[in-house]
């Protein structure tokens, strides 16, 4: 795919998915101008990578909250009376600006906290700190863990191992909510009994093609791009080797490094903030 073609191409995806306001026109001449950087090959593939991009902007966050919270039976936890919604933060993620206590404090509007979910039931948005000590014995109270992006599973893994007040919880207590999240992470969750609700997954973007041709070739081309620009080998093809393609209010370092890594990609067009 030659150039002319290359940005005939890319630009219809960003129309396509709507992506005109000043922001996604700075992405899309950033990602145009990427595309003289690499080749024919190699263009072709980010046009399909393109063209399974997703991006989440802030104004959505709350009605894809409520959008995973109504993929939860009602009837599992028609007995709840209290919901403690807590922000997935770990200890060394503590006092970093993080997305999580945002989508926790979506929790208190009247859009969520009057859903139908939640009626005759109460919300408190808090950290683990408000915690009573019987939950795991409680047959009205129920822990809901919060972000807006799982990818590896990691994170949370880390974070339930490290806070006491919560690590001392039975697993078919706690629910866990996403906006979005790779479909691998989720998977770990749910190995380990949790309930997990989330508005939109994700598979991997090369590795989960069904092509195995074109999976193979797209691996190939992916790995010399990321060796053309000296990408850091921990991001390789995305953070725990994600393979992920989203971007929400920041772009999770699960995607590809070549679309957010501006320090070594001058041109990434969704870069990490």
């Amino acid at each position: 795919m030659d150039m002319n073609e290359y940005t005939k191409s890319i630009t219809q995806v960003f129309s396509k998915k709507g992506w005109l306001n000043a922001s996604d026109i700075k992405s899309l001449e950033k990602i145009i101008a990427f595309g003289e950087s690499i080749d024919d090959e190699s263009r072709n593939m980010i046009i399909e990578l393109m063209s399974q991009y997703k991006k989440i902007s802030w104004n959505v966050y709350t009605n894809c909250i409520i959008k995973a919270i109504e993929k939860i039976p009602i009837d599992k936890y028609k007995d709840i009376k209290t919901f403690y919604v807590l922000p997935i933060i770990t200890r060394e993620d503590k006092g970093k600006p993080k997305s999580s206590p945002t989508v926790a404090y979506a929790f208190k509007s009247p859009e969520i906290s009057e859903h139908p979910f939640f009626s005759g039931k109460e919300i408190i948005v808090n950290d683990e700190t408000s915690l009573p000590q019987n939950i795991t014995n409680s047959s009205t109270k129920m822990v809901i863990l919060v972000d807006d992006f799982i990818g590896t599973g990691e994170t949370v893994l880390t974070y339930l191992n490290e806070t006491d007040k919560v690590k001392n919880i039975s697993n078919n207590k706690i629910v866990f909510i996403f906006i979005a999240g790779m479909e691998a992470g989720i998977k770990k969750l749910e190995d380990k009994h949790f309930s997990v609700f989330c508005n939109f997954t994700q598979k991997k973007g090369i590795s989960d093609l069904s092509d195995v041709e074109k999976q193979r070739k797209f691996s190939f081309l992916m790995k010399r791009i990321e060796q053309q620009f000296e990408i850091n080998e921990k991001f390789e093809f995305g953070y725990g080797h994600s393979e992920a393609l989203i971007s929400l209010i920041r772009t999770p370092n699960n995607t590809f490094p070549v679309f957010w890594d501006s320090k070594h990609n001058k041109n990434a067009p969704f870069e990490r903030k």
